[in-house]
């Protein structure tokens, strides 16, 4: 009987390991789009959740559009807008980051100068008359706070979380849409028939092979991604973003 060759076990080793790198990155695009849309779906209920608690359809209203604008940084899905340079784009972006700040700084000021008063008498009844929301609230049951101080703190609270998640939606958003790869992973990407460094394989190792295991969604700076879209101006080339700490998601 003749013995395997030597290189085509080498080859089917090589395929079946290319194989598992494009598995990985087809699952990684996956968990990519679920954590997108996960956290999109987060921040549409925390902000319900703060209308139901201050009443006010105005600022509800301005959160709604703020999300659904930071959804898309750079506009390269939109296909209006492929006929504009990056320049243009990365000046919308920088306007999409500041409308993003201004609204969450104005809806915080505003709580923190005019805090709700939804809160219980000794008598039971309520400090202020019924609305559609606190009806809404009550028909289910809620015990409203006991102390105006609570439901301030409470407030507040809820202004700083759904401005995290829009920050973090917006910085994911531009990881998306910037479409930041290295030449290996676009090799990869689009199916080019080679065997990616050693150093990749060693990253494979690490994220398992992509059929079980952890697979790395983002490494991600935050504050890093704001800082550099704050600095953006026309003229200037496209910079790279450096991310540096990881988010991941088990398969």
């Amino acid at each position: 009987m003749s013995q395997p060759n030597e290189g085509a076990i080498q080859e089917v080793t090589d395929d079946i390991q290319l194989n598992d790198l494009r598995v990985r990155d087809l699952r990684r695009a996956e968990f990519q789009r679920n954590f997108a849309q996960t956290t999109e779906l987060v921040t549409y209920s925390l902000i319900l959740l703060l209308f139901l608690a201050d009443e006010s359809i105005l600022r509800a209203g301005i959160r709604v559009f703020v999300q659904l604008v930071i959804t898309n940084p750079f506009l390269q899905t939109n296909v209006r807008a492929t006929d504009h340079t990056n320049d243009w784009k990365r000046i919308i972006a920088k306007k999409q980051l500041q409308m993003l700040m201004i609204v969450n700084c104005f809806c915080i000021a505003v709580h923190l100068m005019f805090p709700p008063g939804h809160v219980v008498t000794d008598t039971g009844m309520r400090l202020t008359d019924y609305t559609h929301g606190s009806t809404t609230l009550d028909i289910i049951g809620e015990r409203k706070f006991q102390h105006w101080f609570f439901e301030y703190c409470y407030v507040l609270m809820l202004d700083i979380i759904i401005f995290s998640f829009q920050a973090l939606m917006f910085c994911v958003e531009c990881i998306h849409n910037q479409n930041i790869t290295t030449e290996e992973e676009q090799a990869q990407i689009e199916g080019l028939q080679e065997i990616p460094p050693e150093g990749s394989k060693e990253r494979a190792d690490q994220e398992f092979d992509g059929y079980m295991g952890n697979v790395v969604l983002f490494s991600i700076s935050p504050m890093k991604v704001l800082q550099i879209v704050a600095r953006f101006s026309r003229g200037e080339n496209t910079p790279e973003i450096d991310w540096t700490s990881v988010a991941s998601s088990n398969a």
